[in-house]
């Protein structure tokens, strides 16, 4: 089974699919061009969580309320206000966190490809190349 059929099949919540229109929104509004995967998962999820772990994604605000899904463009923006590292590496988009000060970013430079990082105290390493399997292996406590 491939790795995008075992997240489909472990996927906990969805927030719902997103228009290709409001994709291309949020990479204006980013600079960035997300990776294939990455728009897929936009396209046919817009959010979602699998075993405990959320993925910031985007979300109708009529569906969001009281929030509950985390939205990639409001984070991205906060992150790029904060001092520093952020400004030079505005290629970096968050898509998740482990709760405990690491947060997994997308390289929006090697788009169309997935290239994931995770970025905290004392780490800054290339953890997965792959969307689908970068979920997986999260939530099986592979990494």
């Amino acid at each position: 089974m491939s790795p995008k059929e075992r997240f489909e099949n472990n996927v906990e919540l969805i927030a719902g699919g997103v228009s290709q229109e409001k994709i291309e929104e949020a990479e204006d509004k980013l600079g960035v061009i997300f990776p294939h995967e990455y728009k897929e998962f936009l396209s046919s999820f817009g959010a979602g969580g699998i075993c405990g772990h959320y993925i910031y994604g985007l979300v109708d605000s009529e569906k969001n309320d009281p929030p509950l899904w985390e939205d990639v463009v409001v984070n991205t923006q906060r992150l790029r206000k904060s001092a520093g590292y952020w400004e030079e590496n505005a290629h970096f988009i968050p898509i998740s966190d482990d709760g405990m000060g690491m947060t997994f970013f997308l390289d929006a430079r090697k788009s169309p490809e997935t290239h994931i990082w995770a970025i905290g105290p004392g780490v800054e390493k290339l953890v997965s190349v792959g969307f689908y399997k970068f979920f997986i292996d999260f939530s099986e406590g592979e990494l």
